[in-house]
């Protein structure tokens, strides 16, 4: 994953300019806004990977009352950790801390772009101000904002340099996102400059501009493959309808990495980076059915070895039957064991084939050896096939 490093103000605004080329298309302008005029943001990916990444609600949408009970609804879900954030803000009043909250203008309103959890923890506060001190209620009504404002150009959009912000704070810095959310936003990345360099109209993976994204979220190549791999598996799932979430990103990750399991099970293609249909529907009655047997990376590990060892019939009892793939693993280890000692006999055979007694000498040295290997051959084998 990207360096957890600290990254301060400073070091963001020098990899935007350096890296991406994108600090003097937008402004960000400090200004204290009333909460009960902040909207909370569908777009955000912790929110947008629950639901559809492929689906942009546009402003006359985001403004629906509906739509933002819905997502105030959805991240006060216990997953979003905002149960802390309320607790702390009931006991302290709102402290902006070093990462500030950073809105857009919608007509009167604004769109919170940054601070959506800290935007719902105060929403939930007001909503109870009977029950918070007078002090911590102040501190609630209005907050100190940094209001976004795009800056035309020809090279950027507006989407695009929002993207590069967030994805700067959340991948690159300290407030780190969950792994898919980052995946999410890498992969959005990546696309953004195969469509610029190449004006590629389907996905390819074109080494070049993966090395300069690579360098851009300081990752290796193979990290930068295998993260946009996870998220354009999880997004074709999503599209069929399967499942799969953004905590499933670990099971994903050990799909397309295990080669044995990604090649024979999973189908995965390299270059394409996606699974094939029936790759996806194993990836589910593996992992994501309700009664599916791998449900985390030890279970997984299991899978993976009678992939490697076992047969046909094993794999199928893991993920059609649903069997506890450390008892299969335990069946075709011994179904190793046993080929491997039945490889070991076919060497000695194959050793003692080569010998020619001719070549004996009648020394005292091979006689020893001669006595020794029958000894061997009583007290190891004469036995077994004695009982």
């Amino acid at each position: 994953m990207a360096s957890s490093r600290p990254c301060s103000r400073r070091t963001i605004t020098f990899n935007l300019a350096s890296k991406m080329s994108v600090s003097s298309a937008y402004k960000l302008t400090s200004k204290s806004v009333a909460t009960d005029r902040l909207l909370l943001d569908p777009n955000n990916p912790r929110l947008s990977l629950g639901w559809d990444t492929s689906k942009k609600y546009p402003p006359s949408k985001i403004v629906s009352a509906q739509l933002q009970s819905q997502v105030f609804q959805t991240i006060l879900n216990g997953k979003h950790r905002v149960d802390k954030l309320i607790q702390s803000i009931s006991t302290k009043g709102f402290v902006p801390g070093s990462q500030p909250v950073i809105v857009k203008q919608i007509k009167d309103q604004y769109l919170v772009l940054e601070g959506n959890r800290r935007t719902t923890a105060i929403r939930y506060l007001l909503e109870r101000k009977s029950e918070i001190n007078v002090d911590v209620r102040k501190s609630i009504l209005s907050i100190p904002v940094q209001v976004f404002e795009y800056v035309p150009n020809r090279k950027y959009s507006e989407d695009e340099v929002v993207d590069v912000l967030l994805g700067t704070i959340h991948v690159e810095g300290p407030e780190s996102w969950g792994a898919m959310e980052k995946a999410y936003y890498i992969y959005r990345t990546y696309e953004r400059e195969l469509i610029r360099q190449t004006k590629a109209t389907k996905f390819s993976w074109h080494k070049a501009i993966a090395k300069q994204v690579a360098e851009q979220y300081s990752l290796s190549e193979a990290a930068l493959k295998k993260t946009i791999g996870v998220y354009r598996v999880f997004f074709s799932m999503r599209k069929k309808k399967y499942d799969v979430k953004a905590e499933n990103y670990s099971l994903l990750e050990m799909a397309i990495s295990s080669a044995a399991a990604r090649d024979e099970v999973f189908e995965y293609d390299q270059q394409k980076l996606r699974m094939s249909v029936s790759g996806m529907e194993a990836f589910s009655q593996l992992c994501l059915e309700p009664d599916s047997a791998v449900t985390n990376p030890p279970a997984f590990r299991a899978f993976n070895y009678v992939v490697q060892n076992g047969t046909d019939y094993q794999i199928n009892q893991v993920i059609e039957e649903k069997k506890d793939p450390s008892e299969i693993k335990a069946k075709a280890r011994q179904r190793k064991e046993n080929k491997a000692f039945r490889v070991k006999l076919e060497s000695i055979i194959s050793d003692l084939e080569q010998l020619h007694p001719n070549q004996y000498q009648e020394t005292k040295q091979e006689d020893q050896l001669i006595y020794a290997l029958k000894s061997l051959v009583d007290s190891k084998l004469v036995r077994l096939v004695s009982k």
